[in-house]
C-alpha cells in the first residue's frame, strides 16, 4: 500500500500480505478513521479476505470469508450496518446484498438480486433513505445494466 501528498510522489505504508493472488479489492474508511479493505483471490481456496487497520494503517488484521466473492463493494450505512454487495459463486452465481462484519469476517446474504450468469460490479450510494444499487447481468439472455432501489431496515436486514 503506498500513499501521496501530492499524487505524483508515492511512499511505502506497508505491504499487505495477502496470499492467493489477490486482485479486485475495495477500500473504505470507517467514521472513525480505521481503513477497511476486501480482497478477491484467485489462488488457493479463492475464499475473500477482509482486513482492518488502524492509522497509519502499517498493521493489520485479517480474515478469511467463508465464500469466494466477485466484484465486492460495500458502504457503511447512517444507521450503523455495513452492505456488501458481491457476485456468489455458491450454488447458482449471482449478485447479491449481505451483511458484512468486517472484524468479524462475517458474510451474511441478506438479498438475491435479479441476475446469473456474467454478473456483478455493483455500484451502490444511500439517497433518499434507500439504497440504490447498479449491477450488470447476463441472465436474460445478453448483458444488461440493472438498477435497484433497496429499503433497509434498521437492523440492515
Amino acid at each position: 500500500m503506498w500513499a501521496s501528498k501530492d499524487g505524483e510522489t508515492y511512499d511505502l505504508v506497508t505491504h499487505l500480505d495477502v496470499p492467493g493472488h489477490p486482485n479486485e479489492t475495495i477500500v473504505r474508511f470507517t467514521a472513525k478513521g480505521d481503513m477497511v479493505a476486501v480482497v478477491r483471490r484467485e489462488g488457493g481456496n479463492q475464499k475473500a479476505w477482509v482486513g482492518t487497520s488502524k492509522a497509519p494503517y502499517k498493521e493489520w488484521t485479517w480474515k478469511e470469508f467463508p465464500a469466494r466473492l466477485g466484484g465486492p463493494n460495500f458502504v457503511f450505512l447512517p444507521d450503523g450496518p455495513t452492505i456488501a454487495a458481491t457476485r456468489l459463486y455458491d450454488g447458482k452465481v449471482r449478485t447479491s446484498l449481505c451483511l458484512l462484519d468486517p472484524k468479524a469476517g462475517k458474510l451474511d446474504e441478506l438479498l438475491k438480486l435479479p441476475s446469473g450468469g456474467d454478473t456483478s460490479y455493483a455500484g451502490m450510494v444511500w439517497h433518499g433513505g434507500f439504497l440504490w444499487v447498479s449491477y450488470y447481468s447476463s441472465h436474460e439472455g445478453k448483458s444488461a445494466i440493472y438498477l435497484a432501489k433497496v429499503k433497509v431496515g434498521g437492523t440492515g436486514r
